[in-house]
């Protein structure tokens, strides 16, 4: 999991002088902490992901924001300290927060109604704080784990057969760390030299499949994960998140 850090000199800063909220603002607040406090998890394991739970970091980032609704009133004045706190849950909520799990198994994902409720919290740090650094044009990714058996995608399955073949599992974002794509699972073939990949990324509560696909391995697994995303059909499936004509690789 990635730690979620404030830094000034990269992270969006609040603006200068006297900030202020709305009651329309408040409310969104309200919803998207009530929303994550019931139904949203960080730590998830079984074949379906059907063992979830909430991180002491999660509960943390919840109760804080949680206090600054609860004190906060229409068009009132908010510190700058509670803008950061606000601005970080929704970093860590999109690092690694999911509310829909195991269907098909091993996926997670976020649905479409936090999705929206994320909209407008988005729109009020607009409003309060200045524009980080420009994001990075490409890929991201976190360390990658260990894949059990159960949760790997049938079409790989299918793909390496009966090879004896390491399971590694990485996440994926896009030009920024908050924008997460979704998975890309690999499997090492170390007696042939070669690793066998399947993106898992959700679209609008779908997943969108690309691959299998086979490559030479790399001696650093990083090469390995970005020789995957740049053969990524970024195109095909952002058409299919805005809603365009479904491409090739879509499976519902």
């Amino acid at each position: 999991m990635l730690e979620v850090k404030y830094d000034p000199e990269w992270d969006p800063t609040p603006k200068e002088g006297t900030l202020t909220v709305s009651e329309k603002d408040i409310e969104a607040i309200s919803a998207l902490v009530k929303y994550i406090s019931d139904d949203a998890f960080d730590h998830f394991h079984g074949s379906r992901l059907e063992f979830r739970e909430k991180s002491l970091e999660f509960l943390a980032h919840i109760q804080r924001v949680g206090g600054i609704v609860a004190r906060l009133r229409p068009n009132s004045t908010i510190g700058q300290e509670d803008v950061i706190a606000i601005y970080l849950l929704m970093r860590f909520i999109g690092y690694n927060v999911f509310d829909v799990f195991g269907d098909p198994p091993g996926h997670r994902g976020k649905s479409f109604e936090l999705q929206e409720l994320e909209r407008p919290i988005d729109a009020i740090l607009a409003k309060l704080m200045n524009p980080g650094a420009p994001d990075f044009e490409g890929f991201f990714w976190r360390e990658p784990f260990p894949l059990a058996v159960d949760e790997v995608h049938p079409k790989l399955l299918e793909e390496i057969g009966n090879r004896q073949v390491r399971m590694l599992q990485v996440d994926l974002s896009y030009q920024s760390e908050e924008f997460y794509l979704g998975s890309l699972e690999m499997a090492f073939d170390d007696d042939t030299g070669k690793v066998c990949g399947v993106f898992r990324l959700n679209a609008n509560g779908s997943d969108f499949i690309a691959g299998p696909a086979w490559i030479e391995t790399k001696a650093d697994v990083n090469d390995v994960i970005q020789t995957f995303a740049d053969a990524l059909p970024v195109d095909e499936f952002f058409a299919l998140m805005q809603g365009e004509d479904e491409p090739a690789h879509k499976v519902a």
